[in-house]
């Protein structure tokens, strides 16, 4: 059965951590295979009026329950934001943890420009008919039609678990 999450986090920009710290804040809804969607409120001076961004990826967890890793797509129903994607390999070290943009290219993702350094949180949190409403209901406000979201809805998930599995190999 799924299970909801809070997560934040922060990112450099420039060499510097954007303030406040965390820059954003949300909840996402994890499935048994770890893929999950969901939301967040960016909380810092984004050239962006739109402060939600809507979140699509994969993490994994150890036997006791613990976010190992995570990345996901960052995707943004303005059409000056553009599609990001995070990536850390291990949580609990902060190792390989990374920020980047996005691009497609005859609809199959080709590039990343890493920007930055990246912190990431996930904590499980206590499952209620509410809180799955309130995520449904801002998921369903995702623009697929911008920015070519539909594309990098697609990929998400299967790029994500590709890309954090592959970076957990790396590291044993």
């Amino acid at each position: 059965m799924s299970k909801i999450f809070s997560i934040e986090g922060n990112f450099t920009q420039k060499g510097k951590w954007s303030q406040p710290d965390p820059s954003f804040k949300g909840k996402i809804i994890v499935e048994d295979d770890g893929s999950f969607s969901g939301y967040c409120d960016e909380l810092y001076g984004s050239i962006s009026s739109d402060k939600t961004r809507y979140l699509f990826g994969h993490l994994t967890q150890d036997e006791h329950g613990e976010v190992t890793g995570i990345a996901f797509f960052k995707l943004s129903n303005d059409h000056i934001q553009a599609p990001l994607i995070y990536l850390v390999a291990d949580l609990k070290t902060n190792r390989i943890a990374l920020w980047g943009s996005l691009s497609l290219s005859f609809g199959t993702l080709v590039t990343c420009a890493w920007h930055g350094q990246a912190t990431i949180n996930a904590k499980e949190e206590s499952d209620s008919d509410e809180v799955r409403n309130s995520v449904a209901e801002r998921l369903g406000k995702f623009d697929a039609n911008v920015n070519r979201n539909r594309l990098y809805r697609e990929e998400a998930t299967e790029q994500c678990r590709k890309i954090i599995k592959g970076l957990q190999e790396l590291k044993k």
